[in-house]
Protein backbone atom coordinates (compact mmCIF):
# COMPACT_ATOMS: atom_id res chain seq x y z
CA UNK A 1 0.00 0.00 0.00
CA UNK A 2 1.36 3.42 -0.96
CA UNK A 3 1.11 6.09 1.74
CA UNK A 4 0.07 9.50 0.36
CA UNK A 5 1.24 12.79 1.84
CA UNK A 6 0.13 16.38 1.45
CA UNK A 7 3.15 18.31 0.22
CA UNK A 8 1.28 21.61 -0.04
CA UNK A 9 2.52 24.95 -1.26
CA UNK A 10 3.01 26.27 2.28
CA UNK A 11 5.98 23.98 2.83
CA UNK A 12 9.35 25.56 2.28
CA UNK A 13 11.86 23.86 0.02
CA UNK A 14 13.79 22.71 3.08
CA UNK A 15 10.69 21.19 4.68
CA UNK A 16 9.68 19.40 1.51
CA UNK A 17 13.20 18.06 1.05
CA UNK A 18 13.12 16.67 4.59
CA UNK A 19 9.73 15.04 3.97
CA UNK A 20 11.00 13.39 0.81
CA UNK A 21 14.02 12.12 2.76
CA UNK A 22 11.77 10.55 5.38
CA UNK A 23 9.55 8.99 2.76
CA UNK A 24 12.50 7.52 0.90
CA UNK A 25 13.99 6.06 4.06
CA UNK A 26 10.64 4.56 5.06
CA UNK A 27 10.27 2.88 1.68
CA UNK A 28 7.13 4.81 0.77
CA UNK A 29 8.42 6.22 -2.50
CA UNK A 30 7.25 3.57 -4.93
CA UNK A 31 5.73 3.48 -8.37
CA UNK A 32 4.32 6.85 -9.40
CA UNK A 33 5.92 8.48 -6.34
CA UNK A 34 9.31 8.20 -8.07
CA UNK A 35 7.97 10.37 -10.87
CA UNK A 36 6.59 12.91 -8.37
CA UNK A 37 9.97 13.13 -6.68
CA UNK A 38 11.74 13.57 -10.01
CA UNK A 39 9.22 16.27 -10.98
CA UNK A 40 9.91 18.12 -7.70
CA UNK A 41 13.66 17.99 -8.33
CA UNK A 42 13.21 19.19 -11.91
CA UNK A 43 10.87 22.03 -10.92
CA UNK A 44 13.58 24.21 -9.43
CA UNK A 45 17.36 23.95 -9.25
CA UNK A 46 17.09 25.01 -5.60
CA UNK A 47 15.40 21.73 -4.73
CA UNK A 48 18.35 19.56 -5.69
CA UNK A 49 20.75 22.11 -4.20
CA UNK A 50 18.92 21.90 -0.88
CA UNK A 51 19.52 18.16 -0.81
CA UNK A 52 23.18 18.75 -1.55
CA UNK A 53 23.55 21.31 1.22
CA UNK A 54 21.70 19.11 3.69
CA UNK A 55 23.89 16.14 2.92
CA UNK A 56 27.02 18.29 3.23
CA UNK A 57 25.90 19.45 6.69
CA UNK A 58 25.05 15.85 7.50
CA UNK A 59 28.64 14.73 6.98
CA UNK A 60 29.54 16.91 9.95
CA UNK A 61 26.51 16.19 12.13
CA UNK A 62 26.58 12.46 11.48
CA UNK A 63 29.62 12.09 13.73
CA UNK A 64 27.96 13.99 16.59
CA UNK A 65 26.39 11.69 19.17
CA UNK A 66 25.33 14.44 21.56
CA UNK A 67 22.10 14.14 23.53
CA UNK A 68 20.69 17.18 21.71
CA UNK A 69 21.06 15.59 18.30
CA UNK A 70 19.70 12.30 19.60
CA UNK A 71 16.58 14.18 20.74
CA UNK A 72 16.28 15.85 17.33
CA UNK A 73 16.50 12.52 15.56
CA UNK A 74 13.99 10.93 17.88
CA UNK A 75 11.47 13.73 17.51
CA UNK A 76 11.78 13.77 13.75
CA UNK A 77 11.25 10.04 13.40
CA UNK A 78 8.38 9.96 15.87
CA UNK A 79 6.75 12.84 13.99
CA UNK A 80 6.88 10.81 10.82
CA UNK A 81 5.21 7.88 12.56
CA UNK A 82 2.18 9.91 13.60
CA UNK A 83 -0.94 9.84 11.47
CA UNK A 84 -0.86 13.57 10.74
CA UNK A 85 2.68 13.31 9.39
CA UNK A 86 2.97 16.59 7.49
CA UNK A 87 1.74 18.87 10.28
CA UNK A 88 3.81 17.12 12.92
CA UNK A 89 6.92 17.19 10.79
CA UNK A 90 6.46 20.89 10.08
CA UNK A 91 6.32 21.61 13.82
CA UNK A 92 9.60 19.77 14.34
CA UNK A 93 11.24 21.57 11.44
CA UNK A 94 10.10 25.00 12.60
CA UNK A 95 11.13 24.40 16.18
CA UNK A 96 14.67 23.16 15.58
CA UNK A 97 15.51 24.96 12.34
CA UNK A 98 14.84 23.73 8.84
CA UNK A 99 18.48 23.38 7.81
CA UNK A 100 19.53 21.25 10.78
CA UNK A 101 16.39 19.12 10.66
CA UNK A 102 16.80 18.54 6.95
CA UNK A 103 20.39 17.46 7.52
CA UNK A 104 19.44 15.09 10.33
CA UNK A 105 16.55 13.61 8.38
CA UNK A 106 18.80 13.38 5.34
CA UNK A 107 20.84 10.76 7.18
CA UNK A 108 18.30 8.16 6.13
CA UNK A 109 18.62 9.26 2.51
CA UNK A 110 22.40 9.30 2.70
CA UNK A 111 22.65 5.81 4.14
CA UNK A 112 19.78 4.16 2.30
CA UNK A 113 20.17 5.40 -1.26
CA UNK A 114 23.78 5.12 -2.50
CA UNK A 115 22.77 5.89 -6.09
CA UNK A 116 21.54 9.33 -5.02
CA UNK A 117 24.63 9.92 -2.88
CA UNK A 118 26.87 8.92 -5.79
CA UNK A 119 25.17 11.39 -8.08
CA UNK A 120 25.30 14.29 -5.61
CA UNK A 121 28.89 13.73 -4.46
CA UNK A 122 30.65 12.88 -7.71
CA UNK A 123 33.46 14.57 -9.60
CA UNK A 124 33.13 15.17 -13.34
CA UNK A 125 36.00 15.14 -15.83
CA UNK A 126 35.45 16.02 -19.48
CA UNK A 127 37.18 16.85 -22.74
CA UNK A 128 35.98 19.02 -25.59
CA UNK A 129 36.73 19.19 -29.29
CA UNK A 130 40.13 17.96 -30.39
CA UNK A 131 41.36 17.28 -26.85
CA UNK A 132 42.72 14.24 -25.01
CA UNK A 133 43.21 14.03 -21.27
CA UNK A 134 44.59 11.55 -18.74
CA UNK A 135 43.27 11.67 -15.19
CA UNK A 136 44.85 9.96 -12.19
CA UNK A 137 42.23 8.98 -9.63
CA UNK A 138 42.66 8.91 -5.87
CA UNK A 139 43.18 5.12 -5.81
CA UNK A 140 46.01 5.27 -8.37
CA UNK A 141 43.87 4.24 -11.34
CA UNK A 142 44.38 6.17 -14.58
CA UNK A 143 41.69 7.16 -17.05
CA UNK A 144 42.48 8.33 -20.59
CA UNK A 145 39.62 10.38 -22.03
CA UNK A 146 39.12 10.63 -25.77
CA UNK A 147 37.85 13.84 -27.39
CA UNK A 148 34.31 14.96 -26.49
CA UNK A 149 34.11 12.54 -23.57
CA UNK A 150 32.96 12.83 -19.96
CA UNK A 151 32.99 10.69 -16.81
CA UNK A 152 31.57 11.02 -13.32
CA UNK A 153 33.69 9.56 -10.51
CA UNK A 154 32.51 8.53 -7.06
CA UNK A 155 34.74 6.65 -4.61
CA UNK A 156 33.83 5.63 -1.08
CA UNK A 157 34.39 2.70 1.26
CA UNK A 158 33.67 -0.53 -0.59
CA UNK A 159 33.05 0.96 -4.04
CA UNK A 160 34.78 2.68 -6.92
CA UNK A 161 32.20 3.95 -9.39
CA UNK A 162 32.67 5.54 -12.79
CA UNK A 163 29.90 6.67 -15.11
CA UNK A 164 30.98 7.22 -18.72
CA UNK A 165 28.31 9.70 -19.76
CA UNK A 166 29.67 10.37 -23.26
CA UNK A 167 32.50 9.50 -25.62
CA UNK A 168 35.27 6.94 -25.04
CA UNK A 169 37.72 6.21 -22.25
CA UNK A 170 40.49 3.78 -21.40
CA UNK A 171 40.75 2.56 -17.80
CA UNK A 172 43.97 1.29 -16.21
CA UNK A 173 42.64 0.07 -12.87
CA UNK A 174 44.68 -0.08 -9.67
CA UNK A 175 44.30 -3.46 -8.02
CA UNK A 176 42.02 -3.56 -4.99
CA UNK A 177 40.16 -6.85 -4.54
CA UNK A 178 38.04 -5.39 -1.74
CA UNK A 179 36.72 -2.49 -3.86
CA UNK A 180 35.42 -3.48 -7.29
CA UNK A 181 35.89 -0.86 -10.00
CA UNK A 182 32.68 -0.36 -12.00
CA UNK A 183 32.18 1.61 -15.21
CA UNK A 184 28.60 2.25 -16.29
CA UNK A 185 27.93 3.20 -19.92
CA UNK A 186 24.41 3.27 -21.28
CA UNK A 187 22.66 -0.04 -20.65
CA UNK A 188 25.78 -1.89 -19.50
CA UNK A 189 28.26 -1.86 -16.61
CA UNK A 190 31.81 -3.25 -16.61
CA UNK A 191 33.10 -4.63 -13.30
CA UNK A 192 36.79 -5.19 -12.54
CA UNK A 193 39.22 -5.22 -9.60
CA UNK A 194 42.54 -4.57 -11.38
CA UNK A 195 42.84 -4.56 -15.16
CA UNK A 196 42.95 -2.43 -18.33
CA UNK A 197 40.01 -1.97 -20.67
CA UNK A 198 38.24 0.63 -22.80
CA UNK A 199 34.58 1.55 -23.18
CA UNK A 200 33.15 3.45 -26.15
CA UNK A 201 29.73 5.10 -25.89
CA UNK A 202 29.95 7.01 -29.14
CA UNK A 203 29.78 3.81 -31.15
CA UNK A 204 26.25 2.58 -31.58
CA UNK A 205 27.26 -0.83 -30.19
CA UNK A 206 28.84 0.44 -26.94
CA UNK A 207 31.98 -1.65 -27.41
CA UNK A 208 34.03 -2.83 -24.42
CA UNK A 209 37.59 -4.04 -25.16
CA UNK A 210 39.72 -5.86 -22.57
CA UNK A 211 43.51 -5.54 -22.78
CA UNK A 212 44.61 -7.09 -19.48
CA UNK A 213 43.05 -9.05 -16.61
CA UNK A 214 39.39 -10.05 -16.58
CA UNK A 215 36.12 -8.16 -16.42
CA UNK A 216 32.45 -8.99 -16.32
CA UNK A 217 29.91 -7.07 -18.36
CA UNK A 218 26.44 -6.69 -16.86
CA UNK A 219 23.17 -5.43 -18.28
CA UNK A 220 21.71 -2.60 -16.21
CA UNK A 221 18.28 -2.45 -14.66
CA UNK A 222 16.88 0.15 -17.03
CA UNK A 223 13.80 0.65 -14.88
CA UNK A 224 15.93 1.97 -12.01
CA UNK A 225 18.82 3.57 -13.90
CA UNK A 226 17.26 6.99 -14.37
CA UNK A 227 15.34 7.19 -11.11
CA UNK A 228 16.24 10.41 -9.31
CA UNK A 229 19.22 10.74 -11.61
CA UNK A 230 20.67 7.74 -9.81
CA UNK A 231 23.58 5.79 -11.25
CA UNK A 232 22.86 2.74 -13.44
CA UNK A 233 22.32 -0.44 -11.46
CA UNK A 234 23.81 -3.72 -12.81
CA UNK A 235 21.26 -6.52 -12.95
CA UNK A 236 22.50 -9.52 -14.96
CA UNK A 237 25.91 -10.75 -16.17
CA UNK A 238 25.95 -10.97 -19.98
CA UNK A 239 29.66 -11.59 -20.66
CA UNK A 240 32.97 -12.54 -19.00
CA UNK A 241 35.87 -11.18 -21.04
CA UNK A 242 39.44 -12.43 -21.36
CA UNK A 243 42.31 -10.30 -22.73
CA UNK A 244 41.91 -9.59 -26.43
CA UNK A 245 38.14 -9.93 -26.38
CA UNK A 246 35.52 -7.30 -27.12
CA UNK A 247 31.86 -7.13 -26.17
CA UNK A 248 29.48 -5.10 -28.32
CA UNK A 249 25.84 -4.80 -29.29
CA UNK A 250 23.10 -2.20 -29.52
CA UNK A 251 21.51 -3.97 -26.54
CA UNK A 252 23.62 -5.37 -23.71
CA UNK A 253 21.19 -8.25 -23.25
CA UNK A 254 21.74 -9.30 -26.88
CA UNK A 255 25.41 -8.38 -27.22
CA UNK A 256 28.16 -10.58 -28.60
CA UNK A 257 31.75 -11.37 -27.63
CA UNK A 258 34.47 -11.38 -30.30
CA UNK A 259 38.18 -12.15 -30.18
CA UNK A 260 40.27 -9.41 -31.80
CA UNK A 261 43.40 -10.03 -33.84
CA UNK A 262 46.67 -8.66 -32.52
CA UNK A 263 46.57 -5.92 -35.17
CA UNK A 264 42.99 -4.94 -34.39
CA UNK A 265 43.79 -4.83 -30.69
CA UNK A 266 46.77 -2.57 -31.35
CA UNK A 267 44.75 -0.33 -33.69
CA UNK A 268 42.03 0.06 -31.06
CA UNK A 269 44.53 1.89 -28.84
CA UNK A 270 45.82 4.27 -31.52
CA UNK A 271 43.46 7.08 -30.49
CA UNK A 272 45.48 7.56 -27.29
CA UNK A 273 48.39 8.64 -29.51
CA UNK A 274 46.14 10.95 -31.55
CA UNK A 275 45.95 8.59 -34.52
CA UNK A 276 43.16 7.07 -36.57
CA UNK A 277 44.16 3.66 -37.93
CA UNK A 278 41.93 2.01 -40.52
CA UNK A 279 42.51 -1.46 -41.95
CA UNK A 280 39.69 -2.47 -44.26
CA UNK A 281 37.32 -0.34 -42.20
CA UNK A 282 33.85 0.42 -43.66
CA UNK A 283 33.80 3.97 -45.03
CA UNK A 284 30.91 5.04 -42.80
CA UNK A 285 32.72 3.78 -39.69
CA UNK A 286 35.88 5.63 -40.73
CA UNK A 287 33.89 8.84 -41.22
CA UNK A 288 32.29 8.44 -37.79
CA UNK A 289 35.76 8.10 -36.26
CA UNK A 290 37.05 11.19 -38.06
CA UNK A 291 33.99 13.18 -36.95
CA UNK A 292 34.86 12.64 -33.27
CA UNK A 293 37.67 15.15 -33.59
CA UNK A 294 36.56 17.36 -36.47
CA UNK A 295 35.37 20.93 -35.99
CA UNK A 296 33.41 20.63 -39.24
CA UNK A 297 30.57 18.41 -40.42
CA UNK A 298 31.41 15.32 -42.50
CA UNK A 299 28.44 13.48 -43.99
CA UNK A 300 28.20 10.51 -46.34
CA UNK A 301 25.95 9.95 -49.33
CA UNK A 302 26.07 6.39 -50.62
CA UNK A 303 22.82 5.82 -52.53
CA UNK A 304 23.92 2.49 -54.03
CA UNK A 305 25.14 1.17 -50.69
CA UNK A 306 28.55 0.25 -52.06
CA UNK A 307 30.83 -1.57 -49.63
CA UNK A 308 33.90 0.66 -49.61
CA UNK A 309 36.65 -0.27 -47.17
CA UNK A 310 39.22 2.26 -46.03
CA UNK A 311 42.83 1.65 -44.97
CA UNK A 312 45.42 4.12 -43.79
CA UNK A 313 46.69 6.15 -40.85
CA UNK A 314 45.43 9.68 -40.25
CA UNK A 315 46.05 12.30 -37.62
CA UNK A 316 43.00 12.75 -35.41
CA UNK A 317 41.57 16.21 -35.84
CA UNK A 318 43.00 16.76 -39.34
CA UNK A 319 39.72 16.51 -41.22
CA UNK A 320 41.17 18.04 -44.38
CA UNK A 321 43.87 15.36 -44.64
CA UNK A 322 41.30 12.62 -44.08
CA UNK A 323 38.99 13.96 -46.81
CA UNK A 324 41.91 14.43 -49.24
CA UNK A 325 43.17 10.90 -48.60
CA UNK A 326 39.79 9.24 -48.98
CA UNK A 327 38.85 11.07 -52.17
CA UNK A 328 42.24 10.36 -53.73
CA UNK A 329 42.25 6.62 -53.00
CA UNK A 330 38.61 5.62 -53.37
CA UNK A 331 35.65 6.34 -55.68
CA UNK A 332 34.48 9.17 -53.45
CA UNK A 333 34.08 12.86 -54.21
CA UNK A 334 33.82 15.71 -51.69
CA UNK A 335 31.31 18.55 -51.94
CA UNK A 336 31.93 21.55 -49.70
CA UNK A 337 28.94 22.82 -47.69
CA UNK A 338 28.43 25.82 -45.43
CA UNK A 339 29.61 23.87 -42.38
CA UNK A 340 31.78 21.08 -43.76
CA UNK A 341 31.76 18.43 -46.46
CA UNK A 342 29.50 15.80 -47.95
CA UNK A 343 31.36 12.74 -49.23
CA UNK A 344 29.56 11.16 -52.16
CA UNK A 345 30.26 7.64 -53.33
CA UNK A 346 30.46 7.61 -57.12
CA UNK A 347 28.24 5.01 -58.81
CA UNK A 348 29.87 2.04 -60.52
CA UNK A 349 30.23 2.36 -64.27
Amino acid sequence: MTVMYNLDAENTVKETAAEWALRLNAGHVVGAEHLKLQAWLDANAANAETLRRALSVLQTLDQDSSDELDVLRGQAWSSFARRNRTAALRQTLQRFGAVVACAVLGMGLYLATPSIRSNLFSTTYRTIGNEWRTVELSDGSRVALDANSAIKVHFEDGRRQIWLTSGRANFNVAKDALRPFTVAAGDRTVIATGTEFSVDRQRGDGRVILYEGRVSVMANDEGMSQWLGGWPRPKKTVALLAPGQAFSGESAANGRTDTLSANDLQDSMAWRDGQLVFDGTPLRTAIDEAKRYADISIELQNPDGRDIRVSGIYRAGDAAAFITGVTAAYPVSAVKTSNGYVLKVRPEK
